[in-house]
Protein backbone atom coordinates (compact mmCIF):
# COMPACT_ATOMS: atom_id res chain seq x y z
CA UNK A 1 0.00 0.00 0.00
CA UNK A 2 0.84 3.35 -0.49
CA UNK A 3 1.38 5.91 2.22
CA UNK A 4 -0.58 8.96 1.52
CA UNK A 5 2.07 11.96 1.21
CA UNK A 6 2.16 13.95 4.80
CA UNK A 7 1.16 17.65 4.50
CA UNK A 8 3.45 20.47 6.31
CA UNK A 9 0.63 21.56 9.65
CA UNK A 10 -0.34 24.95 9.03
CA UNK A 11 -1.82 27.53 11.94
CA UNK A 12 -5.68 27.59 12.70
CA UNK A 13 -7.02 30.75 10.49
CA UNK A 14 -10.27 30.98 12.26
CA UNK A 15 -9.34 34.01 14.19
CA UNK A 16 -7.49 36.02 11.38
CA UNK A 17 -8.63 35.19 7.88
CA UNK A 18 -11.40 33.39 8.93
CA UNK A 19 -12.71 36.29 10.99
CA UNK A 20 -11.71 38.80 8.42
CA UNK A 21 -13.79 36.45 5.60
CA UNK A 22 -16.50 36.18 7.58
CA UNK A 23 -16.54 40.15 7.77
CA UNK A 24 -16.01 40.37 3.86
CA UNK A 25 -19.38 37.90 3.65
CA UNK A 26 -21.20 40.67 6.56
CA UNK A 27 -20.01 43.69 4.62
CA UNK A 28 -20.97 42.11 0.83
CA UNK A 29 -24.76 41.32 2.23
CA UNK A 30 -25.22 44.99 3.50
CA UNK A 31 -24.14 46.26 0.44
CA UNK A 32 -26.80 44.15 -1.24
CA UNK A 33 -28.64 45.93 1.16
CA UNK A 34 -26.96 49.56 0.06
CA UNK A 35 -28.08 49.16 -3.77
CA UNK A 36 -31.73 48.22 -2.71
CA UNK A 37 -32.01 51.34 -0.63
CA UNK A 38 -30.21 53.92 -3.20
CA UNK A 39 -32.88 52.53 -6.07
CA UNK A 40 -35.70 52.95 -3.85
CA UNK A 41 -34.20 56.45 -2.98
CA UNK A 42 -33.16 57.22 -6.89
CA UNK A 43 -36.69 55.62 -8.31
CA UNK A 44 -38.77 57.62 -5.41
CA UNK A 45 -37.34 61.45 -5.16
CA UNK A 46 -36.90 62.39 -8.77
CA UNK A 47 -37.03 65.76 -8.04
CA UNK A 48 -34.48 65.75 -4.89
CA UNK A 49 -32.07 68.27 -4.27
CA UNK A 50 -28.53 67.44 -6.75
CA UNK A 51 -26.52 67.66 -4.26
CA UNK A 52 -28.30 64.39 -2.06
CA UNK A 53 -28.59 62.39 -5.26
CA UNK A 54 -24.42 63.12 -6.00
CA UNK A 55 -23.83 62.22 -2.26
CA UNK A 56 -25.46 59.54 -2.63
CA UNK A 57 -23.97 58.67 -5.73
CA UNK A 58 -20.34 59.00 -4.28
CA UNK A 59 -21.89 57.11 -1.37
CA UNK A 60 -22.88 53.93 -3.70
CA UNK A 61 -19.39 54.47 -5.55
CA UNK A 62 -17.38 54.06 -2.18
CA UNK A 63 -19.39 51.14 -0.98
CA UNK A 64 -18.40 49.11 -4.25
CA UNK A 65 -15.02 49.94 -3.90
CA UNK A 66 -15.39 48.81 0.21
CA UNK A 67 -16.60 45.58 -1.21
CA UNK A 68 -14.07 45.16 -4.28
CA UNK A 69 -11.10 45.91 -1.99
CA UNK A 70 -12.41 43.34 1.11
CA UNK A 71 -13.12 40.54 -1.68
CA UNK A 72 -9.48 41.15 -2.75
CA UNK A 73 -8.28 40.55 0.34
CA UNK A 74 -9.72 37.59 1.26
CA UNK A 75 -8.84 36.45 -2.33
CA UNK A 76 -5.35 37.01 -2.27
CA UNK A 77 -5.04 35.28 1.45
CA UNK A 78 -6.94 32.61 1.24
CA UNK A 79 -6.90 31.27 -2.43
CA UNK A 80 -3.26 33.25 -4.61
CA UNK A 81 -1.44 32.46 -1.59
CA UNK A 82 -2.88 28.89 -0.24
CA UNK A 83 0.01 27.01 1.58
CA UNK A 84 2.34 30.01 1.68
CA UNK A 85 2.51 30.42 5.24
CA UNK A 86 5.09 33.24 4.72
CA UNK A 87 2.35 35.37 2.33
CA UNK A 88 -0.03 35.06 5.37
CA UNK A 89 2.17 37.07 7.52
CA UNK A 90 2.11 39.95 5.55
CA UNK A 91 -0.28 42.81 5.02
CA UNK A 92 -2.15 43.15 1.57
CA UNK A 93 -2.63 46.89 0.41
CA UNK A 94 -6.47 45.99 -0.30
CA UNK A 95 -7.09 45.29 2.81
CA UNK A 96 -5.57 48.69 4.21
CA UNK A 97 -7.00 50.85 1.42
CA UNK A 98 -10.68 49.29 2.17
CA UNK A 99 -9.46 51.31 5.79
CA UNK A 100 -9.49 54.21 3.77
CA UNK A 101 -12.06 54.00 1.93
CA UNK A 102 -14.43 53.78 5.23
CA UNK A 103 -12.75 56.95 6.62
CA UNK A 104 -13.47 58.89 3.72
CA UNK A 105 -17.86 57.38 4.07
CA UNK A 106 -18.01 57.81 7.56
CA UNK A 107 -16.88 61.67 7.27
CA UNK A 108 -19.24 62.16 4.34
CA UNK A 109 -22.20 60.79 6.51
CA UNK A 110 -20.97 62.58 9.51
CA UNK A 111 -20.75 65.88 7.35
CA UNK A 112 -24.55 65.26 6.53
CA UNK A 113 -26.24 65.07 9.67
CA UNK A 114 -24.04 68.45 10.39
CA UNK A 115 -26.04 69.91 7.99
CA UNK A 116 -28.95 68.18 9.19
CA UNK A 117 -28.47 69.63 12.57
CA UNK A 118 -27.58 73.37 11.26
CA UNK A 119 -31.25 73.09 9.27
CA UNK A 120 -32.96 71.50 12.43
CA UNK A 121 -31.66 73.97 14.73
CA UNK A 122 -33.26 77.15 12.86
CA UNK A 123 -29.45 78.21 11.66
CA UNK A 124 -27.84 77.78 15.39
CA UNK A 125 -23.87 76.79 14.31
CA UNK A 126 -22.43 74.91 17.20
CA UNK A 127 -24.05 72.18 17.38
CA UNK A 128 -23.27 71.33 14.04
CA UNK A 129 -19.80 72.39 14.61
CA UNK A 130 -19.04 70.03 17.05
CA UNK A 131 -20.19 67.56 15.50
CA UNK A 132 -17.72 68.75 12.45
CA UNK A 133 -15.15 68.91 14.95
CA UNK A 134 -15.25 65.54 16.17
CA UNK A 135 -15.94 63.39 12.99
CA UNK A 136 -12.51 65.52 12.07
CA UNK A 137 -11.08 64.37 15.13
CA UNK A 138 -12.20 60.81 14.04
CA UNK A 139 -10.81 61.13 10.91
CA UNK A 140 -7.28 62.63 11.90
CA UNK A 141 -6.53 59.49 14.05
CA UNK A 142 -7.89 57.10 11.89
CA UNK A 143 -5.76 58.35 8.91
CA UNK A 144 -2.59 58.04 10.91
CA UNK A 145 -3.67 54.85 11.77
CA UNK A 146 -4.07 53.88 7.97
CA UNK A 147 -0.69 55.82 7.11
CA UNK A 148 1.76 53.92 9.53
CA UNK A 149 -0.14 50.77 8.41
CA UNK A 150 0.61 51.60 4.97
CA UNK A 151 4.27 51.50 5.74
CA UNK A 152 3.98 47.93 7.48
CA UNK A 153 4.51 45.14 5.77
CA UNK A 154 4.01 42.11 8.17
CA UNK A 155 1.08 41.84 10.77
CA UNK A 156 3.52 41.13 13.40
CA UNK A 157 4.35 45.20 13.42
CA UNK A 158 1.08 46.00 13.98
CA UNK A 159 0.91 46.94 17.42
CA UNK A 160 2.37 50.72 16.78
CA UNK A 161 -0.67 51.69 14.37
CA UNK A 162 -3.22 49.74 16.42
CA UNK A 163 -2.84 53.13 19.35
CA UNK A 164 -4.64 55.08 17.02
CA UNK A 165 -7.67 52.66 17.38
CA UNK A 166 -9.28 53.43 20.99
CA UNK A 167 -8.98 57.47 20.47
CA UNK A 168 -10.46 56.47 17.06
CA UNK A 169 -13.52 54.74 18.46
CA UNK A 170 -13.93 56.79 21.12
CA UNK A 171 -14.24 60.02 18.36
CA UNK A 172 -16.41 57.55 16.63
CA UNK A 173 -19.19 57.01 19.38
CA UNK A 174 -18.89 60.09 20.69
CA UNK A 175 -20.21 61.46 17.36
CA UNK A 176 -22.33 59.26 16.59
CA UNK A 177 -24.32 59.60 20.15
CA UNK A 178 -23.88 63.33 20.19
CA UNK A 179 -25.96 63.01 16.71
CA UNK A 180 -28.25 61.35 17.94
CA UNK A 181 -29.11 63.26 21.03
CA UNK A 182 -29.06 66.69 19.08
CA UNK A 183 -31.91 65.54 16.35
CA UNK A 184 -33.84 63.42 19.26
CA UNK A 185 -34.19 66.58 20.99
CA UNK A 186 -34.70 68.81 18.10
CA UNK A 187 -37.68 66.55 16.79
CA UNK A 188 -39.01 66.49 20.79
CA UNK A 189 -38.94 70.23 20.82
CA UNK A 190 -41.12 70.33 17.31
CA UNK A 191 -43.84 68.38 19.05
CA UNK A 192 -47.07 69.64 17.57
CA UNK A 193 -49.50 67.99 20.75
CA UNK A 194 -51.44 66.41 17.73
CA UNK A 195 -51.37 62.51 18.19
CA UNK A 196 -50.93 61.64 14.74
CA UNK A 197 -47.68 63.92 14.26
CA UNK A 198 -46.26 63.18 17.43
CA UNK A 199 -46.61 59.72 16.28
CA UNK A 200 -44.34 60.19 13.24
CA UNK A 201 -42.42 62.42 15.11
CA UNK A 202 -41.55 59.29 17.63
CA UNK A 203 -40.73 57.20 15.25
CA UNK A 204 -37.85 59.36 13.59
CA UNK A 205 -36.69 59.83 17.05
CA UNK A 206 -36.62 55.92 17.07
CA UNK A 207 -34.91 55.84 13.65
CA UNK A 208 -31.79 58.36 14.87
CA UNK A 209 -31.58 56.52 18.21
CA UNK A 210 -31.28 53.22 15.92
CA UNK A 211 -28.69 54.47 13.69
CA UNK A 212 -26.29 55.15 16.84
CA UNK A 213 -26.80 52.12 18.19
CA UNK A 214 -25.70 50.50 15.62
CA UNK A 215 -22.50 52.30 14.58
CA UNK A 216 -21.83 52.19 18.97
CA UNK A 217 -21.88 48.71 19.14
CA UNK A 218 -19.51 47.84 16.32
CA UNK A 219 -17.18 50.31 17.67
CA UNK A 220 -17.28 49.00 21.26
CA UNK A 221 -16.79 45.72 20.11
CA UNK A 222 -14.13 46.51 17.56
CA UNK A 223 -12.21 48.41 20.86
CA UNK A 224 -13.15 45.44 23.16
CA UNK A 225 -11.26 42.64 20.40
CA UNK A 226 -8.39 45.14 20.09
CA UNK A 227 -7.86 45.28 23.70
CA UNK A 228 -8.03 41.22 24.83
CA UNK A 229 -7.22 40.19 21.35
CA UNK A 230 -4.65 42.04 19.53
CA UNK A 231 -2.82 38.71 17.73
CA UNK A 232 -6.20 38.15 15.82
CA UNK A 233 -8.35 39.44 13.27
CA UNK A 234 -11.56 39.81 14.76
CA UNK A 235 -11.73 43.31 15.11
CA UNK A 236 -10.97 44.09 11.68
CA UNK A 237 -13.67 41.46 10.66
CA UNK A 238 -15.93 43.57 12.61
CA UNK A 239 -14.63 46.38 11.94
CA UNK A 240 -15.44 46.55 8.30
CA UNK A 241 -18.84 46.55 8.44
CA UNK A 242 -19.23 50.21 9.84
CA UNK A 243 -18.73 51.74 6.64
CA UNK A 244 -22.00 49.83 5.15
CA UNK A 245 -23.89 50.83 8.18
CA UNK A 246 -22.97 54.25 8.12
CA UNK A 247 -24.37 54.15 4.34
CA UNK A 248 -27.22 52.35 5.23
CA UNK A 249 -28.39 54.78 7.66
CA UNK A 250 -27.82 57.22 5.64
CA UNK A 251 -30.00 55.75 2.77
CA UNK A 252 -32.77 54.59 5.30
CA UNK A 253 -33.11 58.32 6.62
CA UNK A 254 -33.64 59.79 3.17
CA UNK A 255 -36.12 57.01 1.91
CA UNK A 256 -38.40 57.38 5.46
CA UNK A 257 -39.19 60.54 3.93
CA UNK A 258 -42.21 59.16 1.90
CA UNK A 259 -43.27 56.52 4.20
CA UNK A 260 -44.16 58.63 6.78
CA UNK A 261 -45.53 61.19 3.96
CA UNK A 262 -47.92 58.36 3.04
CA UNK A 263 -48.65 57.07 7.08
CA UNK A 264 -49.81 60.82 7.33
CA UNK A 265 -52.08 60.66 4.28
CA UNK A 266 -53.94 57.75 5.12
CA UNK A 267 -54.75 59.37 8.21
CA UNK A 268 -56.33 62.16 6.26
CA UNK A 269 -58.96 60.19 3.99
CA UNK A 270 -61.57 63.17 4.63
CA UNK A 271 -61.26 65.24 2.07
CA UNK A 272 -63.86 68.05 3.55
CA UNK A 273 -61.03 68.43 6.88
CA UNK A 274 -58.37 69.27 4.58
CA UNK A 275 -57.59 72.94 3.98
CA UNK A 276 -54.83 75.17 4.19
CA UNK A 277 -54.00 76.90 7.63
CA UNK A 278 -51.03 79.21 8.66
CA UNK A 279 -48.68 77.29 11.67
CA UNK A 280 -48.40 79.26 14.95
CA UNK A 281 -44.97 79.12 14.60
CA UNK A 282 -41.98 78.08 12.51
CA UNK A 283 -40.71 76.09 15.73
CA UNK A 284 -42.99 73.69 15.48
CA UNK A 285 -43.78 70.21 13.28
CA UNK A 286 -44.62 72.11 10.40
CA UNK A 287 -40.97 73.22 10.65
CA UNK A 288 -39.40 70.23 11.18
CA UNK A 289 -41.14 68.08 8.69
CA UNK A 290 -40.35 69.02 5.35
CA UNK A 291 -40.01 66.50 2.78
CA UNK A 292 -38.66 66.56 -0.80
CA UNK A 293 -36.39 69.18 -3.00
CA UNK A 294 -36.96 70.86 -6.10
CA UNK A 295 -40.09 69.88 -8.12
CA UNK A 296 -40.70 70.07 -11.54
CA UNK A 297 -39.99 73.46 -13.89
CA UNK A 298 -37.65 74.31 -10.51
CA UNK A 299 -40.80 74.55 -8.19
CA UNK A 300 -40.45 73.92 -4.34
CA UNK A 301 -42.79 71.76 -2.37
CA UNK A 302 -43.54 72.81 1.39
CA UNK A 303 -45.31 69.98 3.82
CA UNK A 304 -46.95 71.31 6.36
CA UNK A 305 -49.07 69.69 9.44
CA UNK A 306 -50.93 71.24 11.00
CA UNK A 307 -54.29 70.63 13.18
CA UNK A 308 -58.23 70.91 11.38
CA UNK A 309 -60.33 73.68 13.18
CA UNK A 310 -64.27 73.12 12.88
CA UNK A 311 -66.94 74.85 14.72
CA UNK A 312 -66.92 75.04 18.34
CA UNK A 313 -64.00 72.40 18.27
CA UNK A 314 -60.57 71.02 17.27
CA UNK A 315 -60.48 68.07 15.05
CA UNK A 316 -58.14 65.53 16.07
CA UNK A 317 -56.89 65.18 12.18
CA UNK A 318 -53.81 65.78 10.92
CA UNK A 319 -53.98 67.41 7.71
CA UNK A 320 -50.94 66.85 4.60
CA UNK A 321 -51.01 70.20 3.14
CA UNK A 322 -48.92 70.31 -0.02
CA UNK A 323 -48.69 73.35 -1.88
CA UNK A 324 -46.26 74.74 -4.61
CA UNK A 325 -44.39 78.23 -4.63
CA UNK A 326 -46.24 79.18 -7.73
CA UNK A 327 -49.36 78.47 -6.47
CA UNK A 328 -48.66 80.81 -3.06
CA UNK A 329 -47.50 83.50 -5.68
CA UNK A 330 -51.48 83.98 -6.37
CA UNK A 331 -52.87 83.93 -2.64
CA UNK A 332 -53.00 85.76 0.43
CA UNK A 333 -50.50 86.36 3.09
CA UNK A 334 -51.42 84.07 5.46
CA UNK A 335 -51.64 81.16 2.80
CA UNK A 336 -47.88 82.30 1.74
CA UNK A 337 -46.85 81.58 5.29
CA UNK A 338 -48.07 78.52 5.31
CA UNK A 339 -46.17 77.35 1.98
CA UNK A 340 -43.29 79.33 1.35
CA UNK A 341 -40.45 78.33 3.59
CA UNK A 342 -37.22 80.14 4.35
CA UNK A 343 -35.24 77.65 2.06
CA UNK A 344 -32.17 77.82 4.88
CA UNK A 345 -34.45 76.26 7.26
CA UNK A 346 -35.48 73.50 5.13
CA UNK A 347 -34.88 70.08 6.13
CA UNK A 348 -34.48 66.83 4.34
CA UNK A 349 -35.25 63.84 6.56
Amino acid sequence: MTSQPQTPSLPSLDDTFGAYLLGTYGSTALFGVTCLQAFMYYRSYPYDRPWIKVLVAILLILEVLHVALNITGSYWFLVTNYFKPEHLLKVTWSATASLVDLLFTALIVHGFYAYRIYTMSGGVWWPALTVIILAFGRAGNFFALCIITFKIEYFSKLAPSLKYGPPTLAFSVATDIFIATTLTWHLHKGRSGIKETNSVVKKLMIIAINNCVLTCVVDIMVLIFITIRPDSLIYLGIFILEGNLYTNSLLATLNARKLFSKELSRRNQDPSTLKMTAPKSSEGIGHLAQFGGPRAGGVHSAVVFAPVRQEGSVSTMTELQLATQSEAASSDNQYKKAVVMDESRRVDL
